[in-house]
């Protein structure tokens, strides 16, 4: 439908064009839909494309599978490297514009993609999202700007939310979550950025981890960071710092290799270095120094009875200060200052007061001189190179271990050649035999590891059963608790891949995260009991509280949002992004839903799509291959199949009917389950019930229609004569249909319909039946006035016949009074005849002409002129028989004179 529309088709079939050299070029590709003026104008054969919009896929020649819709969508497509599969999506104004062999990409937003010509598998969501990128490949972008700079090779990076990643240029392998997370990059490569302005100043930092609101804020260069917390780190620009809590380390401006943890935990120095500070509020002192505890602390205890405290033979202090008193031969008691000797003793010396305070040096008579001489303690020595041990001697046999610490009953018990090695609490690493650069901090921590390599394990009972696994990170207790072999793994928080025993590579912050794990792999749990009932699910990513909780086995899902995906049990490759986003979904796989609440109660329903506020939100029970764009959409589709809305209320209340689709704001909102609709525009089919097969095209097009079907209505304000008018074609702006199986063609301001040829009709015998002669003719013919006559201004009609559009009541008009301007007066003379006297000439011969008209709608007459041609022919046909008579007998009557004639003659 339109000029030049599927103009050069040959054999190609199921073929649909609406508009201005819509599909021109199309020779033998099938399943095509275009719709707008030069959509899919170059195609020949590409098959089972989609384009709505002006020049929409206009360039795409053989490529297969695309869906374009928007002004400009894949403009510049023509086809990927594998042609003619590159199962493109772009819905938005020029999204995807400038595409011509990138494959499997998907655009929704306007510019998203805009730029991309041969980038491949890139997602772009949001106004302006990705809309830079050209060759890139990999990237996903969510979120209004998200990675729209101008990107330079940068590819694998994730950007979810306004401005995420927006000046991105070569950096790879970035994950960004939050409002201008990692916005100022440029270079960085693999950093990782969750929350509001997280590495927002970052341009070329590279390795570095944040967090939180506003954390690592500051960083521009720097590699190496990681914080945990809202504003950690949050001044710093210097590289290789640890921080962990709420404004942790927020101090650090230039300093290195520091480590704070808890609440406002502070280093205290700007340019501080390799300074390690744990607790609320705890501040450090000097760089090259580690402070455990704030200043509410009353002990640092050993953890049970005739344990041993913190000692060693090789060290000694260096300038004591008592109540800020320096004492270089003192220590302080309470209040009582103990003096030591102002030399060193004789070997094997011990000290010893006098009651006094003063302390001198005496003969060991029994008392150990030194930690090797306690029976619970032991440092250096042979094969124990820089190492130390309080509160128990080794069983194991010592094989060149070196620069080991432990302190505990049975830490590091068993060590024979480990190295590197730190283990604080009762049983920490108590089993390790080989294994090299553990830390252990806490009841049990890494309590039977022999040979596992690399881990970090704080908090009581985290990683307690890990015998041979490597490169974990686990701080909470029971963290990473029943982890055997597992490796490259991290949990954070009280029982976070708590009985995780084989998976690798899994990250889990938040309490009861990823709890249940026990073989998944390269899982990613963020916030509080996310994916807490995994068990072998892989490749899963959740955030937010109670996200993907119930997944066992699913694979491959995103989950972002409070309880997003909460109820998916084995379903694989969904994405859910917002609260409660596809919250019951059990079983149903490849679903898409973006927004709060979007396709919240589904269960195991396929491949449906949902963006928007309650998109999909209804009682679904069974409807797949559904999409739904824009707040409430398709919000109480049931059983529907195969459906797509687009915009606010879009097929709202939907529940049964299959195959429809509106595109625009209220478009079909009130359809329940009729089948094969077509909506574009704001209100178009808006009051559509159980109609089918009806197109409306334009702003509240066809939105008188209720159970109508089969219906084509275009222009805005258009509609057919009824609300269950059937088979009718209405096209033109504020027009109204006049009955079923009719056409309106055009307003009453349309002056002529024009074309290159004449139109033709079908008179093939073959398709008519009681056939006979005409009556019509001569009789009728004479009865009929030719006049001439010039037309009423519209605007004029009389109130019975009035178009909606000069009424006041009207709401298609350009004004704010809802009336169309009123249009000049037409001063041509026209020829014709007038209606009212045709049916006058039809009452008087008694008959019925197919020529005369009288709409069902309201009232107004009309003739066909062209139906005049066969009373014409049977007049003529009528007046040549009298000639043909009168000729007869002129004949007979001059024969008759020449005879008269002769006999006069002769009597002469």
């Amino acid at each position: 439908m339109g000029t030049r529309a599927l103009q050069e088709n040959i054999t190609g079939t199921e073929n649909t064009a609406t508009g201005y050299y819509a599909l021109r070029l199309n020779t033998t590709g099938d399943y095509n839909t275009a719709s707008g003026s030069r959509s899919l104008y170059s195609n020949t054969t590409g098959e089972q494309n989609t384009a709505l919009g002006y020049r929409s896929l206009y360039t795409n020649d053989k490529s297969d599978y695309n869906v374009a819709l928007g002004y400009g969508a894949l403009e510049s497509h023509t086809g990927g490297v594998s042609a003619p599969y590159s199962y493109a999506t772009a819905v938005g104004y020029q999204a995807l514009n400038d595409n011509t062999d990138g494959e499997n990409n998907t655009a929704l937003g306007y510019r998203a993609l805009k730029l991309n010509t041969t980038g491949d598998r890139n997602i772009g969501i949001g106004d302006g999202a990705l809309d830079a990128a050209d060759t890139e490949n990999d990237n996903i972008a969510i979120g209004y700007n998200a990675l729209g700079g101008a990107i330079n090779g940068g590819e694998f990076n994730v950007a979810i939310g306004n401005n995420a990643l927006d000046s991105n240029t070569s950096g790879d392998d970035n994950i960004s979550i939050g409002y201008n997370a990692l916005t100022s990059n440029s270079t960085g490569a693999v950093n990782v950025a969750i929350g509001k302005n997280a590495l927002d100043a970052n341009t070329e930092g590279g390795s570095n981890t944040a967090i939180g609101w506003n954390a690592l804020s500051a960083n521009t260069t720097s590699n190496n960071n990681t914080a945990v917390g809202r504003q950690a780190l949050g001044a710093s620009t210097g590289a290789s710092n640890t921080a962990m809590g709420y404004r942790a380390g927020n101090t650090i401006v230039a300093g290195t290799n520091n480590v704070a943890i808890g609440m406002n935990a502070d280093v205290d120095a700007a340019g501080a270095a390799n300074r390690i500070v744990i607790g609320k509020g705890a501040s450090g002192t000097a760089d090259n120094t580690a402070v455990i505890g704030n200043t509410d602390i009353i002990g640092w205890l050993p953890p049970d009875d005739n344990g041993v405290d913190l000692g060693t033979s090789s060290l000694e202090f260096k300038d004591v200060y008592v109540d800020g008193v320096t004492y270089t031969d003192a220590l302080g008691f309470g209040t009582v200052a103990m003096t030591l000797p102002t030399a060193d003793g004789s070997a094997n010396q011990v000290l010893k007061t006098d009651g006094s305070g003063t302390l001198a040096w005496v003969n060991n008579s029994g008392v150990a001189g030194g930690i090797d001489d306690l029976s619970d303690g032991k440092i250096g020595g042979t094969d124990f190179t820089g190492s130390m041990i309080l509160g128990h001697q080794t069983t194991g046999t010592l094989d060149a271990a070196t620069y080991n610490t432990a302190v505990g009953i049975t830490a590091l018990d068993a060590i024979t050649t480990g190295d590197y090695n730190v283990a604080v609490g009762y049983n920490a690493l108590g089993a390790n035999t080989t294994g090299n650069g553990n830390t252990a901090i806490g009841h049990e921590a890494l309590k039977v590891s022999t040979i596992g390599n690399y881990n970090s394990a704080s908090g009581m009972y985290s990683l307690r059963a890990n015998t041979e696994g490597s490169y974990n990170i686990a701080s909470g207790v029971w963290s990473l608790g029943k982890n055997t072999t597992g490796s490259n793994n991290i949990a954070f928080g009280q029982n976070a891949l708590k009985e995780n025993t084989i998976g690798t590579y899994n990250i889990a912050f938040g309490y009861m995260s990823l709890d249940a794990n026990t073989e998944g792999t390269n899982n990613i749990a963020s916030g509080n009991s996310s994916l807490t009932n995994n068990t072998i699910g892989s490749n899963n990513v959740a955030s937010g509280k109670s996200s993907l909780s119930a997944n066992t086995e699913g694979d491959y899902n995103i989950a972002i949002g409070y309880q997003s995906l909460m109820s998916n049990t084995t379903a694989d490759r969904n994405i859910a992004v917002g609260p409660e986003a596809l919250k019951l979904n059990t079983t149903g796989t490849r679903n898409i839903a973006i927004g709060s609440n979007a396709y919240d109660n589904a269960d195991t329903e396929n491949d449906n799509i949902a963006i928007g506020y309650n998109a999909l939100s209804g009682a679904i029970n069974g409807g797949e291959n559904n999409v739904a764009i824009g707040s409430s959409a398709l919000l109480t589709n049931t059983e529907g199949d195969a459906n797509t809305a687009t915009g606010f209320n879009a097929l709202k209340v939907n529940t049964t009917g299959n195959y429809n689709t509106a595109f625009g704001a209220y478009g079909l909102s009130n359809h329940i389950d009729g089948h094969n609709n077509t909506a574009l525009g704001h209100s178009a089919l808006i009051q559509s019930t159980t109609a089918a097969s009806n197109i409306g095209i334009g702003y509240q097009a066809g939105d008188v229609i209720t159970t109508g079907s089969n219906n084509v209505i275009i222009g805005e304000g258009s509609d057919p004569s009824a609300n269950n008018g059937t088979n009718q074609i209405v096209i033109g702006q504020g027009v109204t249909g006049t009955g079923n199986n009719e056409i309106a063609l055009g307003n009453t301001s349309i002056t002529a319909i024009k074309g290159q040829v004449a139109f033709s009709t079908y008179s093939d015998g073959r398709i008519k039946r009681q056939i006979n002669d005409s009556k019509i003719g001569l009789d009728f013919i004479m009865k009929l006035r030719p006049v001439s006559y010039k037309m009423k201004n519209p605007a004029d009609y009389p109130d019975e016949i009035l178009e909606d559009r000069f009424r006041g009541d009207s709401t298609s008009g350009p004004n704010d009074d809802g009336i169309d301007q009123r249009p000049a007066d037409d001063e041509t003379i026209y020829d014709g005849l007038i209606a009212q006297e045709v049916k006058k000439a039809m009452d008087k011969t008694g008959i019925n002409w197919s020529g005369w008209s009288k709409n069902k709608s309201d009232g107004k007459q009309g003739v066909q002129y062209g139906a005049l041609t066969i009373p014409l022919i049977k007049a003529v046909q009528e007046q040549q028989e009298t000639i043909d008579s009168q000729n007869k007998e002129i004949e007979d009557l001059k024969g008759r004179l020449k005879r008269i004639e002769r006999l006069l003659s002769a009597g002469n």
